[in-house]
């Protein structure tokens, strides 16, 4: 048995006729499905769950799908019994991995449909970049019943459409509409691969958050300079997304934490770099969002424990950063140099300030291969 090589690992047995063109294109007159409209279906549900990937070692918000089947076809060997010579068939079992064979795979298609559904919410609204939902998107389409169910049999003579999984008869409604739903998915709000290379150090001295002094302060500051220069850089790897992670990233260098006798120095400088997944999908663009928290706090206005920064931040932003591009694949941001001790006067230094970059995401653009002809447009 041939097997011929399509995209993402796909495959298809050699000698299936394929239409020259899809049903997927204005006035299509087909009205015979053919497995190249299969195609296009299954090769662009399994690239957009390649999209969603959200860590190194292919893990995905919804896998990637695999179907193992069973193929059987005969060979024909020569045998010789009581010396007649004669041809017998003989059975052989292949054992195949998501290919496409002569005959349309009921299973395959009802199993796509459930990731068909679960890709959806994955995916955001390219214009107002909210996340996508089964029955916002079946109504923006106008497909199926309006509200979360394909058409199963569509509208015949004086017969109502019926809904539901595949029927037993593949319509070309079915196909047209699970084809207007990947085309739709477009662009994804995901998770990045980020490297962070760290150097922190907090001193023992303490200082009273009352009663300080400017040679307090700047003996801290030494002792705690000192730490960080011999304290090395240690790397970090995380996956940043929506709410996952928050952390100090060092735009001040006077960052403190808190204990029951005053607050210590504490020296934290961070260098990040940030990229999207080797998903093995092209895309078009992606707009690299950070959302960046600003604290502050006089620790002279307080009592001399201290617990966390105050509840509500002086300010956050989400900003654009950074834009990625196909040729442009990851970003950097902070570094692991010296600080210095204060910026403006010592009456500032003992605030303490944050700088803390959490939720960083991309909005990415992919260029899919498959469900990508808006032809009812």
């Amino acid at each position: 048995m041939t097997l011929n090589d399509l995209h993402y690992g796909w495959k298809i047995a050699a000698g299936v006729t394929l239409a020259a063109a899809t049903i997927y294109v204005a006035g299509n007159t087909r009205r015979r499905v053919n497995q190249a409209d299969v195609i296009e279906l299954a090769l662009g549900v399994h690239e957009r769950c390649l999209a969603t990937q959200r860590e190194t070692n292919s893990v995905y918000f919804v896998a990637p799908p695999s179907f193992v089947r069973s193929w059987y076809s005969n060979s024909y060997e020569t045998q010789v019994v009581a010396g007649v010579t004669s041809v017998v068939a003989v059975l052989g079992t292949n054992i195949v991995t998501n290919a496409i064979g002569f005959r349309t795979d009921r299973a395959m298609l009802v199993e796509l449909d459930a990731k068909i559904k679960a890709l959806v919410p994955q995916y955001v609204n390219t214009g107002t970049l909210e996340a996508l939902t089964v029955t916002g998107l079946w109504a923006e389409l106008g497909i199926g019943d309006g509200t979360n169910q394909f058409t199963q049999v569509p509208a015949i003579g004086t017969n109502p459409a019926a809904f539901g999984a595949w029927s037993r008869r593949a319509y070309l409604e079915a196909f047209e509409e699970r084809y207007k739903v990947l085309n739709a998915l477009r662009k994804t709000k995901s998770y990045m691969h980020v490297v962070s290379e760290l150097r922190t150090f907090g001193t023992n001295y303490y200082w009273s958050g009352i009663n300080w002094t400017e040679e307090d302060y700047n003996q801290a500051w030494t002792n705690a300079l000192g730490g960080w220069n011999a304290a090395g850089v240690s790397t970090q790897v995380s996956y940043w997304a929506d709410g996952s992670y928050v952390v100090h990233i060092g735009r001040y260098s006077s960052c403190g934490y808190f204990g029951p006798n005053g607050i210590p120095v504490e020296i934290v400088n961070r260098k990040t770099t940030a990229r999207l997944f080797q998903t093995n999908v092209p895309i078009r663009s992606a707009q690299i969002m950070l959302l960046v928290t600003y604290d502050e706090f006089d620790p002279r206005s307080s009592a001399e424990t201290f617990s966390d920064f105050p509840s509500e931040p002086t300010f956050e932003e989400y900003t654009n950063m950074w834009n990625l591009t196909p040729e442009i694949s990851s970003v950097e941001f902070g570094n692991v140099t010296a600080p210095t001790p204060y910026e403006t006067s010592f009456e500032d230094a003992p605030k303490i300030r944050g700088y803390t970059g959490g939720d960083i995401f991309a909005y990415v653009d992919w260029d899919f291969l498959y469900a990508t002809n808006r032809y009812w447009e």
